[in-house]
């Protein structure tokens, strides 16, 4: 049997590449490709691949970062150090970004908001007893 190793990427439609890059760059990815068609970026493992969304595409996504109302992508969530989400909250906020959070949940403690795209993005980091 094959086994998964992990998730490669995450792609996601936006309405400017250049404005998607900015945003992602700003919490710490980097370009690490740029082709006519998609951009990727990384921070550590995690990857990022944006395409843009043709001229008219009409905006989906979820109602907030866990909406049972629709099938879709409900968020995208990235780890982050523990003890940090309070500092990201600080960093992301004197940036014009809204969040919410951090909240405490049963396995984890986490700090939701959107890209520019309304993408919903979690940065969380598991309780030190359930570490996934």
């Amino acid at each position: 049997m094959l086994d998964v190793q992990r998730i490669d990427h995450v792609a996601l439609t936006v309405v400017e590449v250049d404005r998607a890059e900015a945003f992602y760059t700003g919490i710490g990815f980097e370009r690490v490709l740029k082709i006519p068609r998609a951009t990727f970026l990384r921070a550590a493992d995690a990857i990022l691949a944006l395409f843009p969304a043709d001229a008219g595409a009409a905006p989906g996504k979820a109602r907030g970062p866990m909406d049972r109302s629709r099938v879709a992508i409900q968020h995208v969530a990235f780890r982050v150090a523990d003890g940090t989400l309070e500092q990201w909250k600080e960093r992301l906020e004197s940036a014009g970004i809204s969040t919410r959070g951090p909240i405490d949940h049963e396995i984890n403690r986490s700090l939701y908001f959107e890209d520019p795209d309304g993408h919903q993005l979690e940065l969380t980091h598991p309780l030190p007893e359930l570490r996934l």
